[in-house]
């Protein structure tokens, strides 16, 4: 835990290389010593140098000298070895104050940056980026994230080398968890097609129609349950009716009706919900009715046409 206006004790961090010179100090980790602090080197049959550390140059290296106000001044420790075990410490002492001027220095950013500091940087002051990275650590367990916008750029080319060289191709399967999609030598797929039993009226033509008379123009019979009937498209040259039933051509079952005329030849009968038949056998019924009088008058024939599109699943 930080505390406000100390630094904290610091029990001695052993150095993992011999003393330098030039007062360079290499321990494991410099995090918890700061420039300006009074540190005090030790080593078996050595004597304690009370110092100050004046550069902190990375995680692991920071160069120590006699304290007073030249931070250039050096203390040479190269009798201070690993062979002595060789230590540095520093006992809890008060922060030394910063002047405003300083403080204004420390976190101005100078041109071409422009600005007082906003910018993250690490425990040694140094920026983040591409060859600092920010240190991110994820432990063992659940990572739970939320809704990320971000962009990802993939390069989804067929072969290597497309658009730019030395691009590689990415490979996209589709299946179901146990059976892939296999593409032929020739580029194509093979498909498994599922006839149903209405191919009989998918297209029907029919000569004069007796006026008068429901005739019926189609059928569509279920082979497996639930088969689905989407819209059924008539075409007549005569006033007529259309009705279609449900198994058997009785009021009771009857489920759509529609009008046409010569102004008005087609009928588009859409089901908002699919028409199931749901057991096997059931049946669709599709008549047509002409009227006779109006037929007459207007001397048109009565060819009629016919078009289900229905499925069975």
């Amino acid at each position: 835990m930080a505390i406000e206006r100390v630094w904290k004790h610091q029990p001695p961090i052993a150095f993992i290389a011999d003393g330098g010179a030039n007062g360079v100090v290499t321990v494991n980790s410099v995090e918890c010593l700061k420039v300006k602090q009074i540190v005090t080197v030790s080593a078996i049959g050595l004597p304690d140098l009370n110092l100050e550390v004046k550069r902190v140059l990375s995680f692991t290296q920071l160069i120590v000298g006699p304290k007073g106000k030249n931070l250039l001044a050096k203390t040479d420790l190269s009798a201070y070895t690993m062979a002595q075990s060789s230590s540095i410490s520093a006992t809890e002492q008060a922060k030394t104050a910063v002047p405003p001027k300083d403080i204004n220095q420390a976190v101005y950013e100078r041109e071409p940056t422009v600005a007082i500091r906003t910018i993250s940087v690490d425990k040694v002051g140094d920026h983040y980026s591409l060859d600092n990275p920010f240190p991110v650590q994820l432990s063992d367990g659940s990572i739970e994230i939320g809704t990320v916008n971000a962009e990802l750029e993939v390069q989804l080319s067929h072969i290597d080398d497309f658009p730019d060289l030395g691009d590689v191709a990415d490979s996209v399967q589709i299946g179901d968890g146990t059976d892939v999609l296999e593409i032929n030598s020739d580029g194509s797929i093979n498909v498994n097609i599922i006839s149903g039993s209405g191919s009989d009226i998918k297209y029907k033509e029919f000569g004069a129609i007796t006026d008068e008379t429901e005739t019926t123009v189609g059928t569509f019979t279920s082979t497996i349950a639930d088969s689905k009937i989407m819209r059924i498209i008539g075409d007549s040259h005569t006033f007529g009716t259309w009705k279609v039933y449900n198994n058997s051509i009785s009021n009771a079952n009857l489920s759509r009706m529609y009008r046409t005329s010569p102004m008005n030849r087609n009928c588009d009968i859409k089901f908002e919900r699919e028409e199931k038949l749901p057991t096997i056998g059931d049946k669709l019924i599709i008549t047509f009715q002409a009227d006779r009088y109006r037929s007459n008058l207007l001397g048109v024939s009565s060819d009629t046409f016919v078009n289900v599109i229905g499925f069975t699943p």
